[in-house]
């Protein structure tokens, strides 16, 4: 259940051996598929796009995709990459601490829903959902479910019986055999459904509302240099997937790059810290 809008980003730079260059990006994707090792063939071939593009020589850029908030913090400290490509809650939870400044979402700013799943008939809403087992996968961030998933309307913690998943598709089979009443899919989890021969086909009953999914940041104090170069970089992103990139693009499943609009940021923020 792997989609594009998921591995975007983490298919676009190069995981290096050596972090010599000052110009290193994190793709920090918590709880994101494969591993560092996995991602290198097809984040070569992105990475060399984008520096033909930007009118760089190859191995301008070195990088290194990781899936585990521990693991990119410690790569953060030990060496301060120059931008981080984050999954929403990461990005959220971290926006201050990890000094970020984004540039761009991968796809557009909606392009991203969560989707709550149940067998059950005999729930229908949020309300009849009130004290079921809900399986999720992916972030353990409770204000980033309560505020950001769910909009304030429940508290899962006090909602839900909580039954967190190492892998998405265990709870969906869980719930699809009985085992479990909900389960929480992301957009790439729900568009992949259909695919999946399970026992008892499982019904929407409630879905969040439009999400931007991996963001790209700038972050910590720049230099002039870097900042030529990030602008360098935000100019040339919605081009990336025309001409020369559209196969490449296409390959990935990805349409467009869409640049941070400071509101919606801000909005998004206000929405995660609100008491």
């Amino acid at each position: 259940m792997i989609r594009a809008q998921c591995l975007c980003f983490c298919l676009m730079f190069l995981l290096a051996p050596a972090y010599a260059s000052a110009n290193t990006f994190l793709i920090c994707h918590v709880g994101g598929p494969g591993t560092s090792e996995q991602a290198a063939p097809k984040l070569a071939l992105f990475l060399r796009h984008l520096e033909k593009t930007l009118g760089l020589n190859p191995n301008s850029f070195d990088g290194l995709y990781l899936n585990k908030e521990s693991a990119c913090a410690e790569f953060l400290k030990e060496k301060s990459p120059l931008m981080v490509v984050a999954d929403l809650p990461t990005l959220l939870r971290n926006f201050s601490a990890w000094e970020l400044s984004p540039v761009a979402f991968v796809g557009d700013e909606v392009s991203s829903r969560y989707h709550l799943l149940s067998s059950k008939p005999e729930i229908q809403d949020l309300k009849s959902s009130q004290g079921r087992s809900l399986a999720w996968a992916g972030t353990r961030d409770m204000a980033f479910l309560k505020q950001v998933i769910f909009d304030g309307a429940v508290d899962p913690a006090l909602h839900f019986e909580l039954k967190y998943q190492r892998r998405v598709l265990k709870g969906v089979r869980g719930v699809s055999r009985g085992k479990y009443d909900l389960v929480l899919v992301d957009q790439a989890g729900y568009a992949h459904l259909a695919e999946l021969d399970l026992p008892t086909p499982l019904k929407e009953v409630f879905r969040s509302q439009p999400l931007p999914g991996l963001t790209l940041s700038a972050r910590g104090k720049l230099s002039a240099d870097q900042k030529k170069l990030v602008a360098k970089i935000k100019k040339a992103l919605p081009k990336l997937c025309q001409s020369s990139g559209k196969d490449l693009c296409a390959s990935l499943e990805v349409d467009s790059f869409t640049p941070v609009r400071p509101k919606k940021m801000k909005k998004l923020l206000k929405r995660y810290d609100k008491k």
